[in-house]
């Protein structure tokens, strides 16, 4: 078999360098974009919310007694990113709520 080794030429050169760049380019975005979104998943591990919690603070019934920069499920940083790694369990909290008042 014969291989060919001519040139693309320069026009070749500069489009594939073109395309080269419009995927960095776009892989750029993408990584902005879920980094982003890790960073503001990560704020909400370490402080025990959820995205509804984060979100309709003011909305949620058991959330309503506590105030806006706290909430019953935070536990501080370590504790709140082993609970949400690693822990698995049911809590009651009905007897929960019963016993902070």
């Amino acid at each position: 078999a014969v291989v060919s080794t001519q040139s693309t030429g320069s026009s070749g050169i500069n489009a594939e360098y073109g395309i080269l760049v419009i995927c960095a380019i776009v892989l750029v975005i993408g990584a902005l974009a879920v980094s982003a979104l890790f960073c503001c998943h990560m704020y909400l591990v370490l402080n025990g919310l959820t995205t509804w919690e984060h979100v309709s603070h003011n909305k949620i019934t058991y959330l309503k007694r506590w105030p806006e920069d706290s909430t019953p499920f935070n536990f501080g940083y370590c504790k709140n990113c082993f609970v949400f790694c690693c822990y698995c369990s049911t809590q009651n909290w009905e007897k929960y709520i019963k016993s902070l008042t």
